[in-house]
């Protein structure tokens, strides 16, 4: 009976979620992720691009659950916690359950896929290591 409940329980939010809209996906397993060489610098992104791809790596990195958390890149101080006012703990905001902050990788599997989703090779780890 429960494992029934718990199956059925699991489905309607599975249900729900699909529904709203929600995605349950990374931003690099979306259509459209492409890899090879880079064809721009971070330099040449528009702002909104270099804040998508910044937004990308810190949450692929976060030990945050992202249905309840947002993760995003922000350099300057935030007010939530004094956790997250402190920006020597990292550019990467994770604030929802509480605020804290942390350093984003400069290299792995997160800056690549991230990247290569706006045909980049890199992020300049000056960018990357903001705080510290």
């Amino acid at each position: 009976m429960h494992t029934m409940l718990r199956g059925l329980l699991f489905f309607a939010v599975v249900l729900f979620v699909h529904g709203n809209g929600w995605s349950l996906e990374m931003p690099w397993e979306k259509d459209g992720v492409t890899k090879g060489e880079a064809k721009r610098t971070f330099a040449q992104l528009p702002e909104t691009d270099r804040q998508a791809v910044l937004d990308c790596i810190c949450k692929c990195n976060s030990t945050a659950n992202l249905s309840l958390v947002r993760v995003y890149y922000n350099t300057a101080p935030s007010d939530a916690s004094p956790a997250c006012s402190d920006t020597k703990q990292g550019p990467c905001v994770n604030q929802g359950n509480g605020c804290w902050r942390h350093f984003p990788p400069v290299n792995g599997n997160c800056m690549t896929q991230c990247a290569a989703r706006y045909d980049l090779n890199t992020v300049p780890n000056e960018v990357l290591n903001a705080g510290r």
